[in-house]
C-alpha cells in the first residue's frame, strides 16, 4: 500500500515536470507524515486489543471470567448500574481489589429485596448486597430512590470498556440462566452511559430504603 503510494506520487510528478522537484519533496515528506500517524494509531489500537482480548459477547457461564479480568485491569474508575447485584464472591472480590488500587468504584443498585445489604439465607450467610464490606475499602453505593425498577445492567470501566446484556450481578445469573452479554471497547457510548448513570447518582440515596 505504502509502496503504491509513492510510486503514484513520483509517476505524476515525471508526467507534470513543471510541478517541479520541491513540490515532489514536500509532497513525499506530507505523505510520509500521514503515514507515520497511522501506524502510530494503529499500533495503539493493537496495543489496547492485546491487551484486553477479554472484549465480545459471552453466554451464560463465560461472562463472569472476562468482566472479572476487565475489572481487574481498570485504572482509574468503574461504574455500575445493576438490577439485581447480590453477594456473589468473584465480582465482590474484584471490586474491593479495585478500589484498593485507588480505582474509583460507584455501585447504583435497585432497592429490590434480593439486594438488601443485610439478607441472609437460613445459615446467616450474608446473601445480599455486601454494602459495608465495599464501603469499607473505599467503594461507593447508592440505591435506586424510588418504586420505579431500575433494571439496567451496565458497566463502565475507565470511560472507555463497556459490559452490559442481560446478566445481573448474582450467582444464578453467571452459574445457572440462559444469559447473553457484551464487553466492548467504545468511549463515545462510555461517554453517554457516564452520563446517563451520573443524572441517576445524583438522585440516588445512600442508604437502603
Amino acid at each position: 500500500m505504502t509502496k503504491t503510494i509513492f510510486i503514484a506520487i513520483i509517476e505524476q510528478e515525471i508526467a507534470n515536470p513543471k510541478s517541479g522537484g520541491l513540490q515532489l519533496k514536500k509532497r513525499i515528506i506530507v505523505i510520509s507524515v500521514i503515514l507515520v500517524v497511522f501506524l502510530v494509531c494503529s499500533l495503539i489500537i493493537c496495543r489496547i486489543a492485546c491487551q484486553n482480548s477479554n472484549l465480545g459477547l459471552f453466554a451464560d457461564k463465560d461472562y463472569l471470567e472476562p468482566l472479572v479480568q476487565n475489572i481487574n485491569s481498570a485504572k482509574t474508575s468503574i461504574i455500575v448500574e445493576m438490577y439485581s447485584f447480590t453477594n456473589h464472591r468473584p465480582i465482590i472480590s474484584a471490586l474491593k481489589n479495585a478500589a484498593l488500587r485507588g480505582v474509583d468504584v460507584k455501585l447504583y443498585v435497585d432497592n429490590q429485596d434480593p439486594n438488601n445489604p443485610g439478607k441472609k439465607n437460613n445459615k446467616g450467610e450474608l446473601v445480599g448486597l455486601p454494602e459495608k464490606e465495599l464501603e469499607s475499602v473505599g467503594c461507593k453505593v447508592k440505591w435506586q430512590r424510588t418504586n420505579k425498577v431500575m433494571h439496567r445492567k451496565v458497566c463502565i470501566i475507565d470511560c472507555q470498556i463497556v459490559a452490559m446484556g442481560s446478566h445481573n450481578w448474582t450467582k444464578n445469573a453467571f452459574e445457572n440462566n440462559d444469559e447473553i452479554s457484551r464487553i466492548f471497547f467504545d468511549e463515545e457510548q462510555a461517554c453517554q452511559l457516564t452520563e446517563m448513570f451520573e443524572k441517576d447518582w445524583q438522585q440516588a440515596v445512600e442508604n437502603y430504603p
